[in-house]
């Protein structure tokens, strides 16, 4: 938990930062480049009271970012409470059946539940995931009862 609150303790410095910088160029370049004197001496001032930290700034951009970080938390949060296979599903796994006729997948179940029968857990259920390359497998799920095995 300290570690996700210096994360985003972090995202929120850069993010600021790197928007009052941008502010900062395009108020210089305003205030250099612009033909009408008046607009020209309007972001002249500007550019003389500019700051890089504004406090009232830091704390918008701070409430913001923080909401946007604790909405798309709470959405994958979420998801993934609906189980191990909806984890499986988001990386494109499909189910294994347990009356499957494919021999490759069948010696999958076996493996599996033989598994499961050792442990004295559940059968979970079982994925096959045949786009992914990196990885060649895993098992999530928050409960025995709602885990499951991907496999590439």
């Amino acid at each position: 938990m300290i570690l996700f609150a210096i994360a985003v303790f972090v995202i929120v410095l850069v993010t600021t930062m790197a928007i009052r910088f941008a502010w900062y160029l395009y108020v210089t370049t305003q205030a250099h480049t612009l033909i009408n004197y008046e607009a020209a001496q309007r972001y002249q001032q500007k550019l003389s009271a500019f700051t890089f930290f504004d406090p009232a700034f830091f704390i918008f951009m701070s409430m913001t970012i923080v909401i946007v970080i604790l909405a798309a938390s709470l959405i994958k949060m979420n998801t993934l409470q609906k189980g191990g296979g909806a984890v499986a599903e988001m990386l494109g796994g499909r189910e294994i059946s347990t009356t499957t006729t494919d021999q490759a997948e069948r010696r999958l179940m076996n493996v599996v539940e033989e598994m499961a029968i050792a442990s004295g857990i559940p059968v979970p259920q079982v994925y096959v995931i045949d786009s992914e390359n990196n990885i060649n497998a895993f098992a999530a799920g928050l409960e025995i009862t709602d885990s499951a095995v991907a496999v590439t």
